[in-house]
């Protein structure tokens, strides 16, 4: 978990920036967000054309629907509503991500616009620990 005070970086060459980024979080030298674009190569793009990895929060004009979304929505009688929606992307700019799992599974970190870094600890292992020593309690005293 995220624990302590973050230090919060802007990296004034985006771009320039990615690869090293990602070399620290690859190594485990780098703890925390990033606030990022992303993008899914080509070649993986059958591999997540069932659920795309990178999710986001976005407006989406009703002249974007595909025509058989608004063959749907006719036929059930529903009608687009505006408002974000959640989607399912291959590529998207300036969000902010825990990057390991995008990287492992072949995603390009194209630019890195800031860093938020913590230190990686069990911050709620005091309480795991009652909870664990409550519970050993119960299974011996039959009257809890």
């Amino acid at each position: 978990m995220p624990c302590g005070k973050e230090k919060e970086t802007d990296n004034e060459n985006p771009v320039q920036a990615a690869p090293i980024i990602k070399n620290a979080v690859l190594n485990r030298q780098l703890f925390g967000f990033v606030k990022c674009k992303l993008a899914t190569p080509n070649h993986l793009w059958t591999k997540f054309e069932e659920m795309p990895p990178i999710f986001v929060n976005r407006e989406v004009p009703e002249a974007a629907l595909p025509q058989a979304m608004m063959d749907y929505l006719n036929r059930t009688g529903r009608k687009h509503t505006a408002g974000k929606k959640l989607l399912g992307v291959l590529e998207a700019d300036e969000i902010c991500s825990i990057l390991r799992w995008y990287l492992e599974h072949g995603l390009e970190l194209q630019a890195v616009y800031t860093t938020i870094e913590y230190q990686p600890e069990k911050c709620l292992a005091w309480f795991v620990e009652q909870v664990t020593e409550a519970r050993s309690m119960g299974d011996v005293d039959n009257e809890r």
